[in-house]
C-alpha cells in the first residue's frame, strides 16, 4: 500500500486513508475499493462524527475491537470504559467509540445513549438498529402501524412523555454523522440493500441531514452501487487503494482448488453442499502438514464453511485426527469445540467477524463469491507467505490459473466462477410496502420529535397484508430467518432461528424442545389448502392468521405436528425459487405441492 507523507490522530495515512479524508472533508460519496487487512477500519476516525454500519453484529464487534486495539498498541490507556463503549485521549483530542445495536442495548438503553461530550465520535451499529426508537415510544408489540394509526399518547409506563422525547433526540443525533460508513458493502444482498437504501433516505428525507457516504468493500457490486444511486439521487466517484507502496498488507499467498463430490441440481445448491466433504478431507490427511507448522511456528489456521452444522463437523475431524478442540465461532456450539486456537473453525455469519493475527492458513468452502473473497481477506495478514485451500464443486469452475496471478485478477476469478449474493430476491413489490410502513414509522416519530409535520407516503392501492396487528412487531427489518426454537445439541442448550435448525442439524421434537444431532438436515413442512393458498400469492400473512383462518399446521418431515413461535411468512408460487429459498432454508414448502412455499420475513 503506498503512503503519504501526512498524518493523523498520531498515525501516518496511507494514500487512499488521505484522499478518503479529503472526500469526507467535501461531504463526496465515495465508493472505496481496497483489499481486506488495508486499513479502512481506520477510516472512520477521519471525521469529527463517523457512523459505521455493519451487516452483521459479529462484525461490528470484530471493527470495535479492531479501533480499540489501534489506540491500545500506541500504549494508550482508556479514560472511561462501559460495556458499549471506550473513550480515549488522543493529542490533546477526546475520542469515543460506541456500540449501538438492538441485539447490545437490550436492558441497557440508557448506557448504549449515554450522552458523554467527546472531540471525535465514532458509532458502530447496524442498519436495522436506527428503528430501535420505535419501540422507546410504545409498549413492546407496537411498531410500524400502530404507530401510523395516529394515536397521540402511548402508554410508557413511568416514563414521562418529556423524556422520552430527550432520548430519542440523543438517540437519533447518534447516526446524524458527518461520515456515513457502509463496511463490506459486498456482503449485502438485496433484502438488505433495500434495509440499508431505508435507512439512508429516513436520514436524509426526514431528518434533512447531509452526510459523507462511503461504500466500503474489497469488491464493491457495480449493480449495488447503481442501486444506491438511483435511490437516494447520489454520484459516487470512486477511491481505489493500488498496491506497489510501502506498506505489507498481505505477502504472497499459495492459493490450491480443491474440487469434490457435491450434490444439487443448481450451481448454487452444488456450491452450499461441497462444505459437506470438509471433515472427510480432514480426516483423509489434509492439514497433517499444516498442522505440524502451525504448531511448530505458533501460528494459526481459520477454516470457514457456509453452515454450522459443517463447522461442527469439521471440528469433531480435527479433533479425532489431531485430539484437540478448536475454537467454534458458530451460533451453536458442539462437544468438539474448546479453545484450542490453532485452528478457528467458523460458519457463514459468525466468521466475517474472525480478525485473528498470525494466520498462515485458510481452508475455504464458501458458496457466494463475495463471502469467499471475505474469508480470503482473513488469511496472511502482514505476513510474508501464506497458503489458502478453496473447496469447490467439481465441475463448477472454469480453468484455474496455474500461475502467479494480481489480487484483482483472483478476485476476477472468484467473480466469474462463484455464484452470487445478489441471486438471492424475494418479494420486490411487497418489499416496497415494507419500506413504506418503516418510513411512515420515521416520519410519526420525527413529529413526536421536532412538533414539525410531514407528509406520510402514500401506501399502495392492494393490500399486501392479512393477519393481526400485533404480528407486525415480528417485521423483521434487516434479515429474514424464521421463528425463534428452543433447542438442546450434547451438552449445551438455547435458542436459535428456525432457519439455522433445519440448515444444519437432523431433530427430534419432545413438547416445544428440538433435540439436535449432526449428520443430515430435517425440514419443517406446512400442512395447507393449495385452494386457500392461491389468493394470498404474493402477500404478508401472519401465522396466527394461517392458523386460525385458514386452518394451517406445521410438521416435520414424518408429519408430527409443531408449535412454533409468531412469524410472518411471504407466500410464494414459483417451483425452481420454491426450491432454492427451501433448499437455504429461508422457506418452508407447503405438504404435497412443489409449487408454492411460505417465505420467512
Amino acid at each position: 500500500m503506498p503512503v503519504s507523507d501526512k498524518y493523523h490522530l498520531g498515525l501516518r495515512l496511507r494514500q487512499f486513508q488521505y484522499e478518503l479524508k479529503e472526500a469526507v472533508e467535501k461531504n463526496e460519496k465515495v465508493v472505496l475499493s481496497t483489499p481486506t487487512g488495508s486499513g479502512k477500519t481506520f477510516s472512520l476516525l477521519l471525521s469529527k462524527h463517523s457512523v459505521g454500519l455493519y451487516p452483521i453484529l459479529e462484525l461490528l464487534n470484530d471493527q470495535y475491537r479492531s479501533l480499540t486495539s489501534l489506540f491500545e498498541n500506541q500504549g494508550l490507556i482508556p479514560a472511561n470504559k462501559g460495556d458499549n463503549y471506550t473513550i480515549y485521549e488522543v493529542n490533546n483530542e477526546v475520542v469515543g467509540i460506541f456500540k449501538v445495536s438492538q441485539t447490545l442495548c437490550k436492558g441497557k438503553l440508557d448506557e448504549c445513549i449515554l450522552d458523554i461530550k467527546v472531540d471525535r465520535k465514532v458509532v458502530l451499529t447496524t442498519p436495522d438498529t436506527f428503528h430501535l426508537y420505535n419501540e422507546l415510544l410504545a409498549k413492546p408489540g407496537y411498531v410500524a402501524l400502530s404507530l401510523m394509526s395516529g394515536t397521540s399518547e402511548l402508554p410508557v409506563g413511568s416514563v414521562t412523555r418529556r423524556e422520552i422525547v430527550n432520548k430519542l433526540k440523543h438517540f437519533v443525533g447518534l447516526f446524524k454523522g458527518d461520515l456515513v460508513f457502509v463496511d463490506e458493502f459486498h456482503l449485502y444482498d438485496p433484502y438488505q440493500l433495500r434495509s440499508l437504501i431505508i435507512t439512508l433516505k429516513i436520514l436524509k428525507k426526514i431528518h434533512d441531514h447531509e452526510f459523507s457516504l462511503v461504500l466500503s468493500s474489497a469488491t464493491p457490486s457495480k449493480e449495488n452501487v447503481v442501486r444506491v444511486e438511483r435511490e437516494l439521487a447520489y454520484k459516487f466517484k470512486e477511491i481505489r487503494a493500488e498496491g506497489g507502496g510501502g506498506d505489507v498488507i498481505r505477502g504472497d499467498t499459495k492459493v490450491e482448488v480443491i474440487e469434490v463430490e457435491a450434490k444439487g441440481e443448481t450451481k448454487l445448491s452444488r456450491f452450499v453442499s461441497a462444505g459437506d466433504a470438509v471433515p472427510g478431507l480432514i480426516r483423509k490427511g489434509l492439514l497433517d502438514r499444516v498442522y505440524e507448522k502451525l504448531k511448530a511456528e505458533k501460528l494459526k489456521g481459520i477454516i470457514v464453511v457456509d453452515k454450522v452444522g459443517q463447522a461442527l463437523e469439521v471440528a469433531k475431524a480435527i479433533y479425532e485426527r489431531f485430539g484437540i478442540r478448536p475454537v467454534c465461532k458458530t451460533s451453536i456450539v458442539g462437544d468438539f469445540c474448546g479453545d484450542d486456537d490453532t485452528f478457528v473453525v467458523g460458519s457463514s455469519a459468525i466468521t466475517q467477524g474472525v480478525d485473528y493475527p498470525n494466520v498462515y492458513y485458510g481452508l475455504i468452502a464458501r458458496f457466494f463469491g463475495e463471502a469467499a473473497i471475505q474469508a480470503f481477506g482473513r488469511v496472511g495478514r502482514k505476513m510474508k507467505e501464506c497458503e489458502v485451500h478453496l473447496v469447490v464443486p467439481r465441475g463448477g469452475v472454469k480453468e484455474v490459473p496455474s500461475r502467479e496471478i494480481s489480487y484483482d485478477e483472483f478476485v476476477k476469478w472468484v467473480r466469474e466462477n462463484y455464484p452470487k449474493i445478489s441471486e438471492v430476491r424475494v418479494g420486490e413489490e411487497v418489499d416496497s410496502f415494507r419500506e413504506e410502513l418503516l418510513v411512515n414509522s420515521a416520519v410519526l416519530v420525527y413529529k413526536r420529535l421536532t412538533g414539525h409535520q410531514l407528509g406520510l407516503e402514500k401506501l399502495p392501492d392492494k393490500r399486501y397484508y392479512l393477519g393481526d396487528v400485533d404480528s407486525l412487531k415480528l417485521l423483521y427489518y434487516f434479515r429474514y430467518t424464521g421463528p425463534s426454537v428452543r433447542y438442546k445439541f450434547g451438552g449445551s442448550e438455547g435458542e436459535a432461528d428456525l432457519s439455522t435448525v433445519m440448515r444444519n442439524f437432523s431433530f427430534e421434537v419432545k413438547g416445544d424442545v428440538f433435540y439436535l444431532s449432526l449428520g443430515g438436515r430435517k425440514g419443517v413442512v406446512a400442512k395447507c389448502s393449495q385452494d386457500a393458498l392461491k389468493n394470498l400469492v404474493g402477500m404478508v400473512v401472519s401465522k396466527r392468521f394461517l392458523e386460525e383462518m385458514l386452518g394451517c399446521s406445521f410438521e416435520d418431515e414424518d408429519g408430527n405436528q409443531l408449535r412454533l413461535g409468531d412469524q410472518l411468512f411471504l407466500v410464494l408460487k414459483d417451483v425452481d425459487y420454491c426450491d432454492r429459498l427451501v433448499s437455504m432454508a429461508r422457506a418452508i414448502g407447503v405438504k404435497n405441492d412443489d409449487e408454492y412455499c411460505l417465505v420467512f420475513y
